[in-house]
């Protein structure tokens, strides 16, 4: 069963089990046996599966739903990062974490940012991990202000569809 997004009128012009195989046909990449669940013949299936994705308004009702499952997709994993994001950044910013955790947390929210989180220690150099997480954290903070201004744009381009 697909999602929602394919509840809406998949394209003007496609019969009952037009609309039927592109279902099937976005969700298995199968056009025979996207025919045979729409309720076409086993026989003439593969002729008729054939037929089907190489006709016009069917070639473009599955593009739809594809671009539409897309943009379901990007938003479900949109609201799946802030969620990871507000995880992380609690781990952070949490007093009683450890602070091993604080900067594994550290780093994965810079490396999903598109910064590279290093920490360098040499035997002649004692690291406070305290100084790091202050630091880290400052660098956080710019990331996130950057994150959420890309998030902004890329929600004023979602509502601009």
């Amino acid at each position: 069963m697909l999602s929602n997004y394919e509840n809406k009128s998949i394209s003007a012009g496609l019969n009952d089990k037009q609309q039927a195989f592109v279902q099937e046909y976005v969700r298995t990449n199968n056009a025979t046996q996207s025919a045979i669940t729409a309720g076409y013949s086993k026989k003439t299936a593969k002729e008729i599966g054939y037929q089907l994705i190489n006709n016009p308004l069917v070639k473009e009702a599955i593009d739809t739903v594809r671009h539409d499952h897309d943009l379901f997709m990007q938003a479900q994993f949109r609201c799946g990062a802030v969620e990871a994001y507000d995880a992380l950044i609690s781990i952070v910013r949490d007093p009683d974490a450890n602070q091993q955790h604080k900067v594994s947390a550290a780093k994965d929210i810079l490396d999903r940012a598109g910064y590279k989180a290093t920490i360098k220690t040499e035997n002649s150099v004692e690291v406070s991990y305290n100084d790091q997480a202050f630091k880290l954290d400052a660098k956080l903070q710019d990331a996130f202000n950057a994150l959420d201004e890309q998030r902004g744009t890329e929600q004023d381009i979602i509502n601009a569809d």
